[in-house]
């Protein structure tokens, strides 16, 4: 959050669902869901984000010793981000602190950099406010969404929200996850809405061109977007 950490991530977005929530008044336009939710996570001030991923492993090094687990953090606007990301080094648990302030990028790993902040480039194009703000971020990751299909109204852990499927090709919607997800293939898209506000609350990505015969279970990310405008602060690591 050394192929440099592809941030190719920041968002990302929503996987276990219960029940049905009540009927709605009229189904609305998928197209305008999506358009209503990227547009309001580009104006928020600040949020929450985490992402998990399970399934077959996703390595975030060239020489394959770095498997991603889990990244939670926070995105403050308008180019602020900071994350602890979790990983598999040496097949042993692991966190790294990464901060990003415009283009500058921070990272504190207790062997990596001996549990000290360095000022250094951690992932290409990690940058809160080209990923998040700007018209090549979220707004063009949302709209990359292909056969795109409301699938209904559902309850996640107790909030009503309408339910999206779609298609994608990986690279296409990495501002999603903040560029955590190194995918060129297509990707398969589960989104929840929440029906009271229209914000993005989950978004589950598939991968299924990471199934083979070792890995049978495809890499499946989980981002979910949460605490709008919280009292969040990113600075410099002292």
């Amino acid at each position: 959050m050394r192929k440099k950490f592809s941030v190719t991530g920041i968002l990302a977005v929503m996987i276990a669902l219960s029940g049905c929530a009540g009927p709605a008044t009229s189904p609305p336009d998928p197209t305008a869901l999506i358009r209503d939710a990227a547009e309001a996570i580009q104006q928020a001030g600040s949020f929450a984000v985490t992402i998990e991923r399970k399934g077959a492993p996703v390595y975030i090094d060239v020489s394959g010793l770095i498997n991603f687990l889990r990244a939670s953090g926070y995105y403050v606007a308008p180019d602020r981000v900071q994350a602890t990301v979790r990983v598999l080094f040496g097949g042993l648990a692991s966190d790294i602190d990464v901060i990003a302030i415009g283009d500058q990028q921070y990272y504190r790993h207790s062997v990596l950099t001996g549990g000290q902040w360095i000022n250094a480039e951690f992932s290409p194009g990690f940058n809160a406010e080209a990923l998040v703000r700007s018209e090549s971020g979220l707004s063009r990751a949302m709209g990359a969404i292909q056969n795109l299909e409301l699938v209904g109204q559902e309850s996640l852990d107790g909030i009503p929200m309408w339910h999206l499927k779609g298609t994608a090709i990986g690279s296409e919607v990495a501002a999603l996850t903040i560029g955590l997800i190194p995918a060129e293939a297509d990707v398969l898209i589960d989104l929840f809405i929440r029906i009271d506000d229209g914000r993005a609350e989950r978004l589950v990505i598939v991968q299924p061109d990471t199934v083979s015969e070792a890995e049978p279970i495809p890499s499946t990310w989980t981002v979910e977007v949460f605490d709008y405008n919280g009292d969040y602060r990113v600075e410099v690591p002292r």
